[in-house]
């Protein structure tokens, strides 16, 4: 009887040693959630620009109006208080994947000349840096201002359309037409100086789109493009986007008009039909265990009538798209985990509930007193 004791202490110590050791490797298999960059690097590509046969690239320093260079000063100022750390990368070189080691978030600026264009190997160094994960890339474009007065406008789309695809984005900016909005409504003075506003329902406050425009109640887009989508292989209305990782930003009022600009024609957009049309949005993107993130706008970022501007001109009326780019850059930084398609939230809890559900009856068995032994009948 004592050696059959003994064998189920040892029975139920070894089932309990086995369980032990299942659930805590399951523990130990779980995604652990990526770190945020401790010291984020903002990168910059101000845009590239032709001088004769010869291509400069990261054109920042050139001088500019007035205007401009306040609106660049305003943002490398307050990103740099921000604690942020910037790069502007190497004027004389193309871009590429040892200039980008060590970047958090990455400006492309407009393309402003239509023989400027992004080359193979810098949308593969771009693309590269894109899908080791935890990124943020700012792209915006822009309608029909151009430096050269060319009636093909449509570069200014198509160019960082290319990145957007080599990213894998849902994300791309209309081409061959100009944004437009009531004065007084949706645009100040004139139709092409576009702004989003709250009082339009033009702020997304929604979900985690209230992140990125939180404390913005009006935010400049002079002379914009729309943001629409791309999905099994053609182009598509931005609200045909259904995905829960794609949110729109900012958006005209509903006297938003698409107008016909330059020789090419809007992939989707009507021309001349009123609509609130998408002027910014976010995705993220899979890579690995955490999401790379994009922004796409549809006025530049950074360069000339960009969306940080805090006025427009002699127009009494003041904008928060600086905010709205600090918001951008910290909600880019922040590392997020992809949800694993296993619910190991059920799992750890059943083989918690089975731990002690095994423990509470060994440790009764255990516990539990043998039953004597009947005493012998008395002999007849």
């Amino acid at each position: 009887m004592k050696r059959s004791q003994e064998m189920k202490k040892q029975n139920l110590f070894a089932i309990l040693t086995i369980s032990l050791f299942l659930s805590s490797s399951l523990v130990i298999a779980l995604p652990m959630p990526a770190r945020a960059a401790s010291d984020p690097v903002i990168a910059f590509d101000y845009y590239h620009v032709q001088v004769g046969n010869q291509t400069i690239y990261r054109a920042y320093g050139l001088p500019g109006p007035s205007y401009e260079v306040v609106d660049r000063n305003r943002l490398l100022g307050n990103l740099t208080k921000a604690g942020y750390s910037l790069d502007y990368l190497n004027q004389t070189t193309p871009i590429t994947s040892s200039q980008l080691s060590g970047v958090s978030v990455f400006f492309l600026g407009k393309a402003d000349d239509p023989p400027i264009n992004y080359s193979a190997s810098e949308i593969q160094a771009i693309t590269s840096w894109f899908q080791t994960g935890g990124k943020l890339l700012m792209m915006s474009g822009n309608s029909g201002y151009t430096s050269n007065d060319t009636e093909n406008v449509s570069f200014m789309s198509s160019i960082p359309n290319h990145v957007l695809a080599a990213i894998g984005s849902s994300l791309r900016l209309e081409t061959g037409g100009e944004v437009t909005d009531q004065p007084g409504v949706g645009a100040s003075g004139a139709g092409f100086r576009v702004y989003a506003s709250s009082a339009n329902n033009g702020v997304n406050t929604a979900a985690w789109a209230s992140t990125i425009t939180a404390n913005t109640q009006k935010v400049r887009f002079h002379g914009p493009t729309n943001v629409i989508g791309y999905q099994s292989g053609a182009y598509v209305p931005f609200s045909s986007l259904t995905a829960t990782t794609v949110t729109w930003l900012y958006r005209t009022s509903a006297q938003g008009t698409m107008q016909a600009y330059g020789s090419e024609k809007p992939y989707i957009t009507p021309v001349g039909t009123a609509g609130q049309w998408v002027l910014a949005a976010a995705e993220k993107i899979p890579e690995g265990s955490t999401y790379s993130k994009v922004i796409v706008a549809g006025a530049g970022f950074y360069g000339n009538y960009v969306i940080n501007g805090d006025t427009e001109f002699s127009y009494n009326i003041s904008f928060q798209g600086l905010q709205f780019v600090l918001n951008a850059v910290a909600w880019g930084i922040a590392s997020e985990t992809v949800p694993s398609s296993t619910n190991w939230t059920l799992i750890i809890a059943a083989v918690v509930v089975a731990i002690i559900v095994i423990a509470a009856v060994a440790i009764y068995i255990m516990r539990r007193k043998p039953m004597p032994k009947a005493a012998p009948a008395p002999a007849a």
